[in-house]
């Protein structure tokens, strides 16, 4: 392995590992960064400390030093990191270690960065960007952590380090999700100031300001106001603006809001016919799926019947039987009996219940012994019998023949067949008497 791409691995584990914890946690983390500042505040006060809060640059854990101590503290964690990014530059180099260690110590370093204020970032950055120790691959990296950090709380600083450091933008993936967790952020607090920040830097930055950068921004503006996102799709100029109407879906989380955006969403999609764009209201629709199940089926199934059209519904019914607890998956298969055209009824039914036997069969089996005769049930048995027979196919069996006599019966004797297992001569000469029992050909 040559050097340059030593240092290409060590910076893809520290800066992926970090990023992709970043990304994935750091709402998580910064939530429980905050509950922890607030108790010691409150513990400090009872101690008869005086913290003050309301400096938006103050660090985030309470400390007992004065402000003097701003650049040191800054400098020595900017020292700690360093040394870290070359021991992990040795890691990797050499194969690897106790990985359970490492994420911690990835732990406590992600903690001390996000202990430092915003001023205090600058000069860390400074640190970095002077450090005669570091590659360049590996200084660009940590340098765009840094700011990274200030993403959630100051992205309008955040976003000016990065058109600071041009040579940052260099590094495409790491600037794009710098790009979109500013603007995203920005956008929840003031809409106006981050469309204003893409309108002067778009076209500096083209290859930066992507479409997913902007369905971002999109996003975090539909968490300000949805009518005013929606507003925004057009003025951004998007080629696609699919993404960003996917993305809309998301901050619409209560039953009303889901309203809102469905009229605003049919509405938009009504005005753009006649152009190039090729948008799909029902794609846009079908991202409600997860707050229509975690809503839970009487809730979910009465927005769907007041707020959808029936081919609406019809798309995303396969969706929700899919993503909803065990516990509602009957009522949304009765739901789709009752609801669903013929075609699809079917399709769905035995999807969902194929998909619920293989995650608990048990529970499957208990609803569907419980359900009476019909088309509903009938569709239900096959996905049922498509799931057991892979290894339970005498019971797969018994269900089979419970079917009406006719195509679908037959079918499922077919799959029966089909899925029998033959890891042995038992299960084969099992499988052959039952292929000649009921004249299934091969």
């Amino acid at each position: 392995m040559n050097p340059s791409m030593k240092i290409s691995l060590a910076l893809t584990v520290l800066i992926l590992i970090i990023g992709v914890s970043f990304h994935a946690g750091y709402e998580k983390h910064l939530e429980e960064a905050r509950e922890s500042h607030a108790k010691l505040v409150e513990e400090a006060a009872s101690l008869g400390i005086s913290v003050d809060t309301s400096d938006p640059d103050a660090a985030v854990l309470v400390t007992k030093r004065q402000r003097d101590d701003t650049e040191r503290e800054a400098k020595e964690v900017a020292k700690e990191m360093i040394a870290f990014a070359l021991e992990m530059e040795n890691y990797s180099e050499n194969g690897g270690g106790d990985e359970a260690e490492m994420q911690k110590r990835i732990a406590d370093f992600m903690d001390s960065m996000f202990s430092l204020s915003a001023a205090q970032l600058k000069i860390a950055i400074e640190e970095f960007r002077n450090s005669t120790e570091l590659s360049d691959d590996m200084r660009s990296g940590i340098i765009m952590f840094a700011i990274m950090t200030l993403a959630e709380d100051h992205p309008a600083t955040a976003l000016t380090m990065l058109t600071e450091a041009g040579d940052l933008a260099d590094n495409k993936m790491m600037s794009e999700h710098l790009l979109s967790s500013s603007l995203a952020n920005w956008a929840e607090k003031d809409p106006s100031a981050a469309m204003e920040w893409v309108r002067e830097n778009g076209a500096k930055y083209p290859d930066l300001v992507t479409d997913d950068v902007k369905a971002s921004l999109v996003k975090g503006a539909g968490e300000y106001d949805m009518s005013l996102a929606f507003g925004l799709i057009s003025e951004l100029g998007m080629e696609s603006p699919q993404e960003a109407l996917n993305e809309l879906a998301s901050p619409a989380k209560s039953p009303s809001e889901r309203t809102e955006y469905v009229n605003l969403l049919r509405e938009f999609i009504k005005t753009s016919e006649g152009t190039d764009q090729n948008l799909s209201a029902s794609e846009s629709i079908s991202e409600l799926v997860s707050g229509l199940v975690k809503d839970g089926f009487d809730s979910g199934s009465a927005w769907m019947s007041e707020n959808l059209s029936p081919a609406e519904m019809s798309d995303l019914a396969n969706r929700i039987g899919h993503t909803s607890k065990s516990a509602d998956k009957g009522n949304w298969i009765n739901w789709m009996g009752e609801n669903l055209p013929e075609k699809k009824r079917e399709s769905n039914v035995r999807s969902i219940v194929r998909n619920w036997t293989n995650q608990d069969y048990s529970a499957a089996g208990e609803w569907l012994a419980s359900q009476p005769a019909g088309e509903t049930k009938t569709a239900a048995i096959s996905g049922y019998v498509g799931a057991i027979s892979k290894y339970e196919p005498q019971t797969a069996v018994d269900w089979a023949l419970t079917m009406p006599e006719g195509k679908a019966q037959q079918e499922a004797l077919k799959t029966i067949h089909k899925n029998w297992p033959r890891s042995d001569a038992e299960q084969k000469a099992a499988r052959k008497a039952f292929a000649e029992k009921y004249g299934i050909n091969k």
